[in-house]
């Protein structure tokens, strides 16, 4: 049996930095996010997720609001304050880094 030592990152620490997931998440929220869940299961609509943005170099968090053709469409719980699948349509699943953990 092989073991291979990894130095990914399976969990971080985020601190949200925009309004566009309020009330939901509000500015300036620490939040845990995890890097694998997507490698064993497909993203499901409700779930909040850190995307790569599709235009620009940052990333954003969002909530998958609708999925067709294995293509997802994201929105911001603030419509007001979010740019989002309004602005740029259906992201790919590969733009999709980490998803929101939520602890109870």
């Amino acid at each position: 049996m092989n073991i291979e030592k990894t130095n990914k990152i399976i969990f971080k620490l985020l601190k949200v930095e925009g309004d566009s997931m309020s009330p939901s998440i509000i500015k300036n929220s620490i939040i845990i996010v995890s890097y694998i869940p997507y490698f064993f299961t497909q993203p499901k609509i409700g779930d909040i997720v850190i995307v790569k943005h599709p235009h620009k170099n940052i990333s954003i968090i969002k909530r998958i609001q609708k999925i067709k053709n294995n293509k997802y469409y994201i929105l911001g719980d603030n419509s007001y304050q979010s740019t989002d699948s309004r602005d740029f349509g259906y992201i790919d699943k590969s733009l999709i880094i980490a998803k929101k953990i939520n602890l109870k």
